[in-house]
């Protein structure tokens, strides 16, 4: 999910990059956006994506997602970029992460902390407990801003 001058966005999938718009009138998702990313990727679920607005980067957006090879599921940090038309590009993304250890685990929320020093990302582990990371904002975005994603 996305909110973008108060149009709300659906992120549906990473691979196509499939974006839906809510139509307020019609109170229905309509296709907003599908296209290739340049890079295949098996990218599912996650948490929202967060506009970088605040820490002061207005046309970027990140989220969590997961590869999931059942029971091990590793993570990243996706760095999009809002284009003209309201047309999202997969900016840049963090090599794999785990929290605790890879035998499942989702990452189900993220936000930014009222001092803007850092991520608070929830995520779930075993289906059964729940846990709070909290993660230098600088050293996440420092590493996935610094370049645009090089895509053959």
């Amino acid at each position: 999910m996305v909110v973008n001058n108060c149009k709300l966005y659906f992120i549906y999938s990473f691979y196509p990059l499939t974006i839906l718009k809510y139509d307020d009138d019609a109170k229905n998702v309509k296709l907003h956006q599908c296209s290739l990313p340049g890079i295949y990727n098996k990218w599912r679920g996650g948490s929202p994506a967060i506009s970088l607005e605040e820490l002061g980067y207005p046309d970027y957006y990140l989220c969590v997602v997961h590869t999931s090879f059942f029971p091990q599921y590793t993570h990243k940090f996706i760095l999009l970029k809002i284009q003209e038309n309201d047309v999202f590009e997969i900016y840049n993304y963090s090599p794999d992460f785990v929290f605790i250890n890879p035998i499942i685990e989702i990452c189900a929320g993220i936000t930014i902390s009222h001092d803007k020093k850092n991520f608070l990302l929830s995520f779930g582990k075993m289906d059964k407990e729940t846990y709070i990371a909290r993660i230098n904002a600088n050293i996440i975005l420092n590493g996935l801003i610094s370049q645009k994603l090089a895509l053959i």
